[in-house]
C-alpha cells in the first residue's frame, strides 16, 4: 500500500489562537537567519536557546507554525516525532514567553517530489524583475507531491524547490494526533 503525506498548516479554526514570532537571540537583540531552518538540512547548535515572543496571546498550543512557519512544538511530542524518524528531527531549545517546554522542530531532510502535473504553481519571470529568482516556484495554490519519489523511511520532510512546505507521512500524523498534537492541521498531499 502506498504511503500517504500531509502538509501540516496552523489551524486557524482555533478561536484567539495565539500567534508566535519569529526566534531572536536570548537577549532579543539579534534577529536569526530564518532560512537554514527551513532549508531540510541539520543546523548548527546555536549554544543557547532562542527566544520566541509571544505575538498575540490566546491558548498554548502543543505545535505552531511560528514565525515564518518556523515549527515550535512542545518537547513531549517532538521526542514523539523523533522515535518515528530519528534522522528526520533536529531538535533546538527555545523559551517561548519565558517558558522552557518548547523545541523548534527542525526538519533535517528536503526531498524533491513535486508532482507539477498534480500541482497549480506560478513561478519567477523575467518581467517580476527578481533574476535571481527566475524559473523557481513562486506560489502553489494546490500542492500535490508524487508519492514514490519519498523513501518510506522518510517520515518528515521540506519539499525541494517549495521548502515552506512542511510535510509528515501518514505514521507521522497518527502518532502527532495519538500524542495529542494541538495546533495545526493535515492537508491530505494527492
Amino acid at each position: 500500500m502506498q504511503m500517504r503525506y500531509y502538509r501540516i498548516e496552523n489551524d486557524n479554526s482555533i478561536i484567539d489562537r495565539w500567534f508566535l514570532t519569529e526566534p531572536v537571540t536570548l537577549d532579543a537583540a539579534t534577529e536569526i537567519d530564518f532560512w537554514p531552518y527551513l532549508a531540510g538540512r541539520r543546523v548548527p547548535d546555536p549554544g543557547s536557546p532562542l527566544n520566541i515572543q509571544i505575538q498575540r496571546p490566546g491558548p498554548e498550543l502543543r505545535f505552531t507554525l511560528a514565525g515564518f512557519d518556523i515549527p515550535v512544538v512542545v518537547s513531549d511530542l517532538v521526542e514523539s516525532m523523533a522515535k518515528i524518524d530519528p534522522q528526520g528531527i533536529q531538535s533546538v531549545a527555545v523559551l517561548v514567553g519565558g517558558q522552557q517546554k518548547y523545541r523548534m522542530a527542525v526538519a533535517t531532510r528536503c526531498v524533491s517530489c513535486i508532482d507539477e502535473t498534480k500541482s497549480r504553481f506560478t513561478k519567477w519571470s523575467e518581467k517580476d524583475q527578481r533574476p535571481d529568482k527566475v524559473g523557481q516556484y513562486r506560489m502553489f495554490t494546490r500542492l500535490a507531491i508524487d508519492p514514490f519519489r519519498v523513501s518510506r523511511d522518510v517520515h518528515i520532510f521540506r519539499v525541494s524547490g517549495w521548502n515552506i512546505a512542511l510535510v509528515v507521512s501518514e505514521l507521522m500524523r497518527d502518532a502527532m494526533i495519538a500524542a495529542n498534537c494541538r495546533g495545526v492541521v493535515f492537508d491530505l498531499l494527492s
